[in-house]
């Protein structure tokens, strides 16, 4: 299932869309800025094709760093190393 941000221009108080029988209810962020996530892909279509009042912004997944594969890790060179290599 798709999912998605949707940002309304020109809004600055919470509202509520009824789009393909869904209720969808937009409310604004911190920094003032009114969107809704949403789940239904035809939904997203629709507000993409609203152009001048929408836009649809990708959900991008968490960042998760990962450490590194002891088994694999390269070690560190310290400074030193490159003058006894010579």
């Amino acid at each position: 299932m798709a999912m998605a941000k949707v940002i309304a221009f020109r809004r600055s108080a919470a509202f509520a869309v009824t789009l393909l029988g869904l209720s969808i209810a937009f409310k604004p962020d911190d920094d003032g800025v009114v969107s809704a996530e949403v789940t239904h892909g035809e939904a997203l279509d629709r507000f993409a094709a609203i152009a001048s009042d929408y836009r649809v912004v990708a959900e991008t997944p968490a960042v998760v760093k990962a450490e590194p594969d002891p088994a694999t890790a390269q070690p560190k060179s310290k400074a030193g190393d490159a003058k006894k290599a010579s």
